[in-house]
């Protein structure tokens, strides 16, 4: 493991508890979906896209839903 990737992680989830806390959602949930988009390619996450991961948190859609839905999306994008 690269020496600087547990600072990183640690920062990521200590962001991830606290957008959680601010938006009242699952912490779990919110790093579920980064996670889950991060192994399947997606790392470049902006203010908006993170906003729209917790609005499909908050309207009930489940993880995988969403990182599928994040998928299609960013395989769009290459295809046209």
């Amino acid at each position: 493991m690269p020496e600087n990737a547990l600072p990183n992680l640690e920062r990521l989830k200590t962001s991830i508890r606290d957008i959680s806390e601010i938006f009242d959602i699952n912490p779990e949930t919110l790093y579920s979906v980064m996670l889950g988009c991060a192994a399947r390619g997606k790392s470049n996450w902006t203010r908006e896209g993170v906003v729209e991961v917790i609005l499909m948190i908050k309207n009930g859609l489940e993880p995988r839903q969403i990182i599928e839905g994040m998928m299609r999306e960013k395989a769009q994008k290459y295809l046209h």
